[in-house]
């Protein structure tokens, strides 16, 4: 650290992947949206663990960002 070598900075709660080692109790859904961060593969199907949740997840923030963009424009009505 004295060295400046390391860096130190935080992580949103959402991306820390080391809360899959903790004792905390997850929903499956945050344990599948973990279990995806960390590349957990799914054996029986072939697909990582979570790719379906993750997938929505990412939709529903392409969807905030363009209604963020049209609002910014002027043109929100709500």
């Amino acid at each position: 650290m004295k060295r400046r070598e390391l860096e130190t900075a935080s992580i949103p709660i959402k991306e820390n992947f080391a809360d899959l080692g903790g004792t905390n109790k997850f929903s499956q859904n945050r344990m599948h949206y973990l279990m995806y961060g960390v590349g957990v593969l799914n054996e029986g199907t072939g697909e990582f663990v979570g790719k379906e949740l993750v997938e929505r997840e990412r939709s529903k923030e392409d969807f905030k960002g363009v209604l963020r963009m049209v609002c910014e424009a002027g043109r929100c009505s709500f």
